[in-house]
């Protein structure tokens, strides 16, 4: 009997389970879908507001006109992208070549197992860094 009740408690977990899964909002609608093309949006909303030959020439000029300004300003903003790709790159490899000095210069004054333990403790620290750069600050773990 504890053997079916077990069960029987087992399947209406795995169903409310299931009835909660498919009834979230995951938004696939609207992504799932394909979009419709912008000149064939515009087209049926012209349609559907049952213009006019004037007011649908102005219609096609202004949404032609705002296309236009629209490709300018993403290539814009593409050149200013690419430009701080560059920049943080640049700043990357001026980290890098500073830390590349600063070592040698420890390494100078350091001996080979003081080096070694040197290395080792900064190991954790880039290792924690790489994971997200959640950092224990200087509370350690009791940062509640």
């Amino acid at each position: 009997m504890k053997k079916v009740i077990g069960l029987f408690l087992v399947v209406v977990m795995c169903f409310m389970s299931t009835a909660a899964l498919l009834a979230q909002d995951t938004g696939s609608d609207k992504r799932g879908k394909k979009q419709m093309d912008p000149s064939k949006r515009w087209e049926k909303m012209a349609e559907d507001l049952k213009m006019n030959e004037k007011q649908l020439a102005e219609f096609n000029k202004i949404n032609e006109e705002f296309k236009q300004k629209m490709k300018k300003e993403f290539e814009s903003t593409k050149e200013q992208r690419e430009a701080m790709k560059a920049e943080r790159e640049k700043q990357k490899a001026t980290m890098m070549a500073m830390l590349s000095e600063r070592d040698e210069q420890m390494k100078k004054i350091l001996t080979d197992e003081q080096y070694k333990q040197y290395k080792e403790k900064q190991r954790p620290s880039r290792d924690h860094k790489e994971k997200g750069r959640h950092h224990k600050g200087w509370r350690g773990n009791n940062h509640r």
